[in-house]
């Protein structure tokens, strides 16, 4: 919620409860949502036209949450989800994939397999550009910061072999022989013509949504951007000594491993045992090498 990503809920087994409890849960899922700090909408779909309006509204405005009450054992209401998965439209809009197409290559490395015959495989997402079979392209950072080339030797979606991977796509990517222990999960495969930030330092502005007691310098958390998750140190809070829950900042946290990479604008998340806290990157901070 605190992401403002939108989602629709599916209440299932309702086979196996009364109708009476079936709409207590329903009425406590809306109390829920309709409370200070979640402010959405809910929506219960109980006909084909409640699913096309539910999926309509649902694409327009993100505070819509649609309610499913379904089965399926005996198949209640398994009718009125589909109705509402196959009304509803992508994310982007074809501009909005055009433009991303046209920007270089930056796959998300999610994860890596070895397979026999075929060698070292990740998968992941493309997030920009397009990537070919034969491509060459470079991956990273290394504990050390660098990155890395190699070569896509063949790309599979869906089970199927493809040659041609776009913005948007997930899929698996084949690279030979390219040693395994290179790779980890959080690393980005990228264009040659790129030049990317690659820092163990950075800032953030956050709003801290949950902690016990007072968020201070030297609080360790697990840093969530993107692909990348790892632990990282709290070396400043601008302007103030401690945060505490509901307060924003600007916060400079330090990577305790190796370093990431990073854009400006990239959403984050941290968390740390009950402590919570969202907000996007706004400074990577390039450290001299000596």
């Amino acid at each position: 919620m605190a992401l403002k990503v939108p989602f629709f809920i599916v209440i299932s087994k309702v086979d196996l409860c009364t109708k009476s409890t079936i709409e207590r849960t329903v009425r406590q899922l809306e109390m829920v949502l309709k409370q200070p700090g979640c402010n959405k909408v809910p929506l219960l779909v109980s006909s084909s036209d409640d699913a096309v309006t539910a999926a309509q509204q649902f694409a327009q405005s993100p505070s819509i949450t649609p309610i499913f009450t379904l089965s399926s054992v005996n198949g209640v209401n398994l009718d009125l989800l589909k109705v509402f998965l196959n009304v509803l439209p992508p994310l982007t809009n074809s501009k909005e994939q055009e433009e991303l197409m046209q920007q270089l290559t930056e796959f998300q490395v999610d994860e890596i397999y070895s397979v026999p015959d075929v060698g070292t495989v990740v998968g992941g997402t493309l997030y920009s550009g397009i990537c070919r079979e034969g491509e060459r392209l470079v991956v990273g950072p290394t504990d050390s910061g660098h990155f890395l080339p190699l070569t896509v030797c063949s790309i599979q979606r869906n089970r199927s072999g493809c040659r041609v991977l776009r913005a948007g796509q997930a899929a698996t990517l084949a690279l030979g022989n390219f040693d395994r222990a290179l790779l980890r999960k959080g690393m980005v495969m990228l264009s040659l013509e790129m030049q990317p930030t690659v820092s163990s330092l950075f800032e953030s502005e956050i709003v801290l949504l949950f902690h016990a007691k007072t968020f201070r310098r030297g609080f360790q958390v697990t840093v969530h951007v993107g692909n990348v998750r790892q632990t990282a140190i709290v070396e400043l809070i601008h302007g103030k000594e401690e945060l505490r829950t509901g307060e924003r900042a600007v916060v400079r946290f330090r990577f305790i491993k190796h370093p990431e990479y990073l854009k400006l604008g990239a959403k984050l998340l941290f968390r740390e045992g009950v402590t919570k806290g969202i907000g996007h990157v706004t400074k990577v901070i390039m450290e001299q090498k000596t």
